[in-house]
């Protein structure tokens, strides 16, 4: 029954993306299921259905103005993806080819499916799985920035047994990483929105081949090389990223990310592991060392279009995890005053006036409450 609502939820204007569905249409769903099974007065055994399903087992919700909704999407991706699987191998209304062209042919621009898309990958022979797979990636989708290549990555993510469909992972991984060299055909100003179209579909392209292909030997290596000698900042700061984020605890990413943040020779490098190490090791004893190391010694960086020095990078963590830390202030009056980079001095002029302000009235209001305090004992 649950699957039958869900489906009927997906079909009307909002769709998926709506999770919603009028009670006299949940009642009438409901009975006509239970009419089928020859049950007295299916239409009040419906009603006590809605209610134990919206109060005991909290599965529905009611949203007012006689509507109810899935009290979780994960609810409503699950039950309508089984919908579209038991009306491919139980009931066979919907054959073969129309489960690829009117189910993922239809909807697969439309993020609020992808969830469904994949769940029903996940329940399908792998066979028709690999067949699916293939159908997404060679649609046309540059103008959707390759959301249907990585839709079919993370399809293949829910395919049980990948060894069957081999060859289509093999092309897939492929033209993954032919998006990781992905360009525009003519010029674009650096930082502008073109630029952080091709910078977005090259860090999903990485992505997608560390979560997707995590398990096999070869991904580790190869994001390992990328940071190592790929051209594209991008494409380097992604990796980075990515083994930081899959790989944690590996014994030698620590170590790894610790020589990436005091040596790489790419600015862009040495950012990424700074980040990754304050997000995964935030409460180690160490890392205020290593940040305050970096940004005293960090190397200088002349770039006129550089977002953020490396060392600017170190202050502003510094500054928002270690603000009452002995060597904070002095830290920022040293690089305000000595830093080679007028855009880090000046970065550090401006937050160490603000710290020094707040510490000002800080200063005040402790006078203030003293005073107070010894005049209340005068009392």
């Amino acid at each position: 029954m649950l699957h039958r609502v869900a489906y009927q939820m997906q079909a009307v204007e909002k769709g998926l993306a709506g999770n919603l569905i009028a009670a006299d249409e949940l009642e009438r769903i409901l009975t006509d299921y239970l009419k089928t099974l020859d049950i007295n007065n299916p239409r009040a055994v419906a009603r006590v259905m809605i209610k134990q399903l919206r109060e005991r087992n909290f599965i529905l919700c009611f949203m007012g103005a006689d509507y109810y909704a899935f009290v979780h999407r994960t609810f409503l991706e699950y039950f309508c993806a089984w919908e579209y699987v038991r009306q491919f191998e139980k009931k066979q209304t919907i054959s073969r080819d129309k489960l690829k062209t009117e189910v993922f042919g239809k909807h697969w621009q439309d993020e609020s499916w992808h969830e469904v898309l994949r769940l029903i990958v996940g329940m399908i022979e792998p066979k028709l799985a690999g067949e699916i797979i293939d159908y997404l990636r060679n649609q046309p989708g540059e103008e959707e920035q390759f959301i249907n290549v990585f839709l079919a990555a993370d399809c293949l993510s829910e395919v049980r047994n990948r060894s069957v469909i081999a060859s289509t992972a093999t092309q897939l991984i492929n033209q993954i990483k032919g998006l990781i060299q992905y360009d525009l055909s003519y010029y674009y100003k650096p930082y502008g929105e073109d630029f952080r179209l091709v910078r977005e579909i090259r860090t999903q392209a990485v992505a997608a081949i560390a979560t997707t292909w995590h398990d096999s030997p070869d991904t580790l290596p190869w994001l390992k090389q990328k940071v190592k000698s790929d051209d594209d900042e991008t494409v380097r700061y992604a990796a980075v990223k990515e083994i930081a984020k899959g790989w944690k605890d590996d014994p030698d990413t620590l170590p790894w990310l610790k020589q990436k943040a005091l040596s790489d020779d790419h600015w862009d490098v040495r950012c990424a592991a700074v980040q990754e190490l304050t997000k995964g090791w935030k409460d180690e004893p160490w890392l205020f060392k290593l940040l305050r190391d970096r940004a005293l010694n960090d190397p200088f960086v002349r770039e006129d279009d550089l977002q953020f020095h490396p060392r600017q990078l170190a202050l502003k963590i510094i500054i928002k995890q270690y603000p009452d830390h002995p060597q904070t202030l002095p830290l920022l009056r040293d690089r305000a005053e000595n830093d080679p980079d007028d855009k880090v001095r000046n970065f550090a002029q401006n937050k160490l006036a603000k710290l020094e302000k707040k510490k000002a009235i800080y200063d005040i209001i402790l006078n203030i409450n003293f005073v107070y305090t010894i005049q209340s004992k005068q009392r």
